[in-house]
């Protein structure tokens, strides 16, 4: 089974900007969307399908996890607080409703920010089953 989990934007507004002032604002409009789309009842739908499937591999894609921190123009940023955990939601959701998913691989996905140090992990489960 493959599932695209969907990060809950498409990054429109953060394309779109043409300097500093507006990427700033298109990063809180793109967290703004994704905190929208309510992550913990879509990994609880996405944990129903799973299991309602029962393959015995699956590989998941835009399974992030989402840093913030407090930014300024003079300040740069702030330590970074975990947002989102879409990985750890699905695994919540899948064993709330008598599943499980073991990480098999993990790839790297891209991370916006105007923070050259800035890192993200992209989740790719690839086995489930109990234990």
């Amino acid at each position: 089974m493959t599932y695209n989990v969907d990060e809950g934007t498409d990054y429109l507004e953060v394309q779109q900007a043409t300097n500093v002032s507006e990427f700033l604002v298109a990063v809180g409009q793109t967290i703004t969307q994704v905190r929208a789309t309510d992550s913990p009842s879509r990994m609880q739908a996405v944990a129903k399908q799973i299991i309602a499937a029962g393959p015995a591999l699956v590989s998941l894609q835009e399974l992030d996890q989402w840093y913030t921190a407090p930014f300024t123009l003079a300040g740069g940023c702030g330590a970074p607080t975990l947002d989102f955990d879409f990985l750890h939601e699905l695994q919540d959701a899948l064993a709330a409703q008598g599943g499980a998913l073991r990480p098999g691989q993990e790839g790297t996905a891209v991370c916006i920010s105007s923070d050259p140090g800035c890192d993200s992990s992209e989740h790719i489960p690839v086995r489930i089953g109990g234990g």
